[in-house]
């Protein structure tokens, strides 16, 4: 795809940041989802293009419009980034501003597309980082259910101690899945491919729009997610957080 280049890239170099946690155990348990939270971003543009159809075909509907004539429009402003009504396009005065409403989101959902690769840069690097990150965070995690397990109530200590004897496994689960959703993250661009060229047939007015579901990623980390929620669910404070021992997300 040409034009908004600039644009595009420079919306990718943010990935979402990661929430504050209350406690380090928490963080833990969380990592395996911060991938999958990774690896949605970095997709996420393909399905704000898709969800375009409706409104596209509504449009349509609406003013009477030839479908060619919109798929014009909407195709420069996919491709090229250009938001423009054709002056021979005999579009009645109310009909404008609805389109040019709909082209801007059209302009953003093409420079959205044209950032997958920057977004999977960036995701990429991140989600490498979360595995010389996990030791650190379960030292921290440890540290921190100790101090819960010197004043728990005896009905508590159970649970603490086994969510202390749980942190190997989650901090083994998430180096072992690192790898594996890098590559994942690394082969998006390449697998958008057909996609898009599907979503530029669809906004020319050449074809249907793809349907592509949003949603968490259940391949990356799910076994090593349900894990840490199945270790800490009969604890208070595991997962809700406790006071101290506050765990800084990553940048």
């Amino acid at each position: 795809m040409t034009g908004c280049k600039k644009s595009g890239s420079a919306s990718a170099s943010t990935a979402p940041a990661e929430p504050t946690y209350d406690n380090a155990f928490a963080q833990l348990q969380d990592m395996p989802n911060q991938v999958n939270v990774k690896i949605d971003w970095v997709k996420q543009p393909l399905a704000d293009a898709s969800a375009l159809g409706d409104e596209f075909s509504a449009l349509q509907a609406k003013y009477s419009l030839d479908i060619k004539q919109l798929g014009g429009m909407a195709s420069a402003a996919f491709v090229d980034g250009k938001i423009e009504i054709s002056a021979d396009a005999n579009i009645a005065a109310d009909a404008k501003a609805d389109i040019e409403a709909f082209l801007g989101k059209v302009k953003a959902a093409g420079e959205g597309v044209i950032g997958i690769a920057g977004r999977a840069k960036t995701a990429a690097g991140a989600v490498s980082k979360m595995a010389l990150k996990a030791p650190g965070v379960a030292l921290k995690a440890t540290g921190h259910l100790k101090n819960e397990l010197k004043v728990a109530t005896d009905d508590a200590k159970a649970q603490i101690q086994a969510n202390i004897e749980l942190v190997p496994k989650l901090t083994a689960d998430v180096k072992a899945m690192v790898p594996d959703a890098v590559g994942k993250i690394k082969a998006i661009p390449g697998e958008s491919a057909g996609v898009i060229t599907e979503l530029k047939a669809a906004f020319a007015g050449n074809g249907s729009f793809p349907k592509i579901a949003g949603g968490a990623s259940a391949s990356a980390g799910g076994e090593a997610g349900g894990e840490a929620a199945a270790g800490a669910e009969g604890e208070g404070e595991g997962a809700a957080g406790g006071e101290g021992d506050a765990a800084e997300p990553a940048a």
